[in-house]
């Protein structure tokens, strides 16, 4: 997306919904032409767009460079933008904002989180190929993951929904895992046995 000048007036405004999710980061990355704005400001709205304000925000106000950098909007910690379909962010200007030229652009908009709805699967899972089962689901941090196959599991693989391994067993018939220290929401658990991997779905509650 490109934002051009004159910027003063005008806004980025995104809509997004986040019904059964927390934990919450905003992420884009940015840059600026030579004439572009000079600084991006970050608000947020609970309630539709009819008010916005940076309130428990450790930082909303970014300075933008001529080079494409990240920035992080951290919500995990404002209980009140969970589980909202209401929630909006806007992106507004400060600096070269009213000239005619200059532009800032953006890429890779994303929000991330964890999300917990009931159309993700929340039964216990058997993976009739591999005879694996991922029990109980959901679980309240610590499940089992279990073969009844005379081999035991090559490999278990807990990963979060960005993809990030979060830990990895190897070489037994039954593992007990434990994420209690992780968030509430949705994870993967990836077992490879016999040459076969499959990926199943955890939700913790």
């Amino acid at each position: 997306a490109r934002v051009r000048n004159p910027s003063e007036d005008r806004a980025l405004v995104f809509s997004l919904n986040t019904t059964e999710s927390d934990n919450l980061r905003f992420e884009y990355v940015v840059k600026r032409s030579n004439n572009g704005m000079l600084k991006n400001i970050v608000e947020y709205s609970t309630d539709g767009g009819n008010t916005y304000t940076s309130a428990e925000l450790f930082i909303n106000e970014f300075d933008i460079t001529t080079d494409y950098e990240l920035i992080t909007v951290n919500f995990e910690h404002i209980a009140a933008v969970n589980d909202n379909p209401d929630f909006m962010i806007k992106i507004t200007w400060e600096g070269n904002t009213t000239g005619d030229q200059g532009n800032n652009r953006y890429d890779n908009i994303t929000l991330k989180g964890n999300y917990y709805g009931e159309d993700v699967s929340t039964n216990d899972v058997l993976n009739e190929e591999t005879h694996i089962s991922v029990f109980p689901n959901p679980s309240n941090g610590i499940f089992m993951v279990r073969t009844d196959n005379a081999s035991a599991i090559d490999r278990v693989t807990v990963l979060d929904l960005q993809g990030k391994v979060l830990l990895q067993r190897q070489n037994q018939s039954e593992f007990e895992i434990d994420l209690s220290a992780h968030a509430k929401g949705v994870y993967l658990v990836r077992t490879e046995s016999a040459g076969k991997s499959t990926v199943q779905k955890i939700v913790l509650k």
